[in-house]
């Protein structure tokens, strides 16, 4: 099942054909940087930081101190093969590196940072052979970080065209295809010396042999570089196979299947059973297998992995949080897909593996399935079963929850702040919805002080990291601050003092409805010339457009960065032929005097209050508590207070 918005979605993509080449296909307005962060996100960062506000600030100052982003080391060119065994000691460390070097210049504006992170991905840049050996799919997924950091770097001056087109290049090499199997040709799957394939046709078909975290680090990597090269064939491949979609009829076919596996299970334990691989039938196009999230969590919240150990069970599901996460960044969703199923597979686990480390009121006793079933309309997050269930690929068998490595697994990584951001802040949910995930990220901050990568070797590459400072919203902070004066989307805080359109209110994912998340809307006809995420009333004047039709108790949201403490001003552009009601408030917990704007028969600025606000990133919300007949805004203009 998909959720029904995301199917809407998918149905006015535009279908294109793409050659053999080794340049991008376009998509539907690709937002960049758009992988784990837009400029929205980027700059509320730096307003944080630049105020000293905590846990921002103090995680910056762990990210300036980490080995990984310093300047002194030295930096090893690559080569052109990465061998089996050998990924986390290069496209693992050296993205680890880049990315955070990457972040940290946009956060600082230091070019020593900048051009370290170049550094480092030219060094990855001359790849011709990556191993397709054992694990390929995982290990070459491992690309994603150092194609984040390319996303943070594309539009640096010092990254050389040259330079960058040949990481592009080297991303899917020796080209790309949406018609042709290239890694049948050039591909060697026994002898790495004459392997000629790298990271793409590595992890194109993700992993339908092995466990379902394997095909997620692909996918993740597939993602991220269907962003960056601006590839809407590769990204679809990528989101349509997560969500047991068909292939687009211009791409190349997912796997096939069933599975043929042995009758009887070939090792056995407490918790597991397992089956030998003996081939596939290609009866079913594809097919899907364990890397699907409606295979890899299921209903109840139960993952996949769940009898294999906790480790696998949490990178698995936290790379879903962070695939989630750039879906959404490109305006798609998958958060909220299957009734939320990545929230309930967190909401499982965590609550698995925390009440082991941590007692609660109602939970003093770590938590166990409180029984067992093989009927999936049988179990529930709420009644405790346990699912014992054959997985999609046929290899495993769940009998139990395997308690190997549970506990506080992930340590100071993972995606904590990531999906309380989005579950509580963006969407709003009731907070008995995220019970353990936000115990779970409480307690990472109570025993770790913030939300780190995690610890080397394992976890370098898995969690994107720095969360508290990257990720934590402040209450209102459902959307992304934007501008669309260009015709496109454009990410991007509004810096006080200034003067903001008024419908540049906070843009919301495009597959998700914005009512009651960045603004309220009263009326029901919504105008979308000006904005394509379904917007508020809005009529064209001049070259811009002015929000019309407005009603009692309507508001809407803009994210702001406020540069010092102090008492700013806010005044309305409007015209109306009636008084009208209006306040500007701050999810900082300031509110001006409720304001009458009397009428206007033209354009008129106008103050509406004062308040003070603290210096860091906030929202404001125009809040219309009487609508005057036809009142139109154009324009939200904020002051500082001289003096102040």
């Amino acid at each position: 099942m998909i959720h029904r918005k995301i199917a809407f979605i998918i149905v006015w993509i535009e279908l294109l054909s793409v050659c053999i080449v080794t340049i991008q296909a376009q998509r539907h307005n690709f937002v960049h940087p758009g992988i784990t962060y837009t400029q929205g996100d980027l700059d509320r960062m730096k307003a944080m930081v630049e105020a000293k506000q905590e846990l921002y600030y103090s995680t910056f100052l762990k990210l300036k101190e980490s080995s990984y982003s310093s300047l002194n080391t030295e930096v090893i060119n690559r080569g052109e093969q990465i061998r089996e065994g050998r990924f986390n000691a290069t496209i693992g460390v050296d993205g680890r590196r880049a990315h955070d070097l990457a972040l940290f210049w946009h956060l600082t504006g230091d070019e020593a940072y900048a051009r370290k992170a170049v550094e480092y991905l030219n060094a990855n840049s001359y790849y011709t052979n990556t191993s397709s050996r054992g694990t390929g799919p995982l290990d070459n997924g491992k690309i994603y970080l150092l194609i984040d950091a390319a996303e943070l770097m594309r539009d640096y001056s010092g990254w050389k065209t040259e330079d960058q087109q040949r990481f592009k290049n080297m991303l899917v090499y020796p080209g790309y295809s949406n018609t042709e199997y290239i890694s049948s040709k050039y591909a060697n799957y026994w002898d790495d010396s004459k392997n000629g394939v790298t990271f793409y046709w590595n992890i194109y078909n993700f992993d339908a042999a092995r466990f379902g975290n394997q095909g997620l680090f692909a996918a993740r990597g597939m993602m991220a570089m269907g962003i960056y090269l601006d590839n809407e064939v590769m990204y679809d491949r990528a989101y349509r196979y997560l969500l047991g979609m068909e292939h687009r009829p211009d791409d190349l076919p997912y796997p096939s299947g069933p599975s043929v596996t042995s009758k009887e299970p070939i090792k056995k334990s407490p918790t597991i059973l397992d089956y030998k691989l003996e081939g596939r039938e290609n009866k079913i196009s594809d097919y899907g297998y364990d890397e699907q999230l409606q295979y890899y969590i299921y209903p109840n919240g139960q993952c996949q992995e769940s009898s294999r150990d906790q480790g696998h069970v949490l990178a698995g599901i936290h790379n879903y949080v962070a695939i989630a996460e750039m879906a959404w960044n490109q305006g798609d969703s998958l958060y909220s897909c299957l009734n939320n199923r990545i929230l309930s597979g967190l909401e499982w686990n965590y609550r698995y593996n925390l009440s082991k480390v941590q007692a609660y009121e109602e939970q003093k006793e770590p938590w166990e399935p409180t029984g067992y079933s093989k009927n999936p309309n049988k179990v529930s997050f709420e009644n405790g079963k346990f699912l014992q269930i054959k997985s999609r690929s046929g290899r495993w068998e769940s009998i139990a929850v395997s308690p190997h490595g549970r506990g506080d697994v992930a340590g100071s990584g993972g995606t904590r702040e990531m999906a309380l951001a989005h579950y509580a802040v963006r969407a709003g949910l009731p907070t008995n919805d995220y019970t353990w995930l936000k115990r779970y990220r409480d307690y990472m901050i109570e025993h770790h002080g913030c939300e780190n990568w995690g610890i080397a070797p394992n976890w370098f590459y898995e969690w994107t990291g720095w969360g508290t400072l990257t990720k934590r919203l402040t209450p209102w902070m459902a959307g992304d601050p934007v501008s669309f004066s260009t015709g496109k989307r454009v990410s991007g805080i509004h810096s006080l003092p200034c003067e903001i359109i008024a419908a540049d209110y906070d843009y919301y994912c495009l597959a998700e409805d914005p009512e009651g998340h960045t603004y309220h809307n009263v009326g029901k006809k919504r105008g979308n010339e000006y904005r394509p995420d379904g917007a508020i009333e809005l009529r064209k004047e001049g070259e811009g457009y002015v929000i019309t039709q407005i009603e009692d108790g309507e508001w809407m949201n803009y994210t702001v960065s406020v540069p010092a403490d102090g008492i700013y001003t806010v005044y309305i552009v409007y015209q109306s032929k009636g008084n009208s009601l209006l306040s500007v408030a701050s999810d900082s917990g300031v509110k001006t005097e409720t304001m009458q704007l009397p009428r206007s028969g033209q354009w008129t600025e106008r103050e509406t209050g004062k308040f003070t606000l603290s210096a860091g990133a906030c929202v404001l919300r125009l809040q219309i508590e009487k609508a005057g007949e036809k009142l139109e805004i154009q324009k939200i203009i904020v002051k500082q207070d001289k003096g102040i």
